[in-house]
């Protein structure tokens, strides 16, 4: 009988430590999806993603917010030689967070870590299809509660 108390009691303690790790992530996205937009990062949003002067304020806010929130979770190390600026960061991030505006989603949550590398461009009578290599890492394995 003691055995099933300590294992309830630890069940118990599990769930709670749970509920707080997840009650914490979701009161930090909420700020960061609140907080303000560097004027900066509005300009590399202009130069490098087109649709974006097309969104109407609400999405574009919804976007800043996602944004936020990405470039506060994931981390970016470069390979082959691609140095990490704001330019690279900003626009991987507003090109995939661009699919999550207008939902009520969490901001790719398994994925932990990208690793941009050299876009070589678009050859049309080349094998190169012009398309940016990248790895993607999860590390839920190392975090709980991602």
């Amino acid at each position: 009988m003691g055995i099933w108390i300590t294992v309830g009691l630890a069940l118990a303690a599990f769930a709670a430590v749970g509920f707080v790790v997840t009650a914490r992530r979701k009161a930090r996205h909420a700020a960061l999806m609140q907080a303000p937009f560097p004027e900066s990062w509005a300009v590399i949003l202009q130069k490098n993603l087109p649709p974006y002067p097309l969104l109407p304020e609400p999405l574009r806010e919804q976007l800043h917010g996602y944004i936020n929130v990405f470039l506060e979770d994931k981390t970016f190390e470069g390979c082959g030689g691609q140095a990490i600026t704001d330019d690279v960061r900003v626009t991987i991030a507003a090109q995939a967070c661009l699919l999550l505006i207008g939902r009520s989603v969490r901001c790719y949550p398994l994925l932990g870590s990208l690793e941009p590398g050299d876009y070589s461009g678009w050859d049309p009578g080349g094998e190169d299809l012009g398309v940016r290599k990248m790895k993607f890492q999860s590390d839920c394995k190392t975090r709980p509660f991602c």
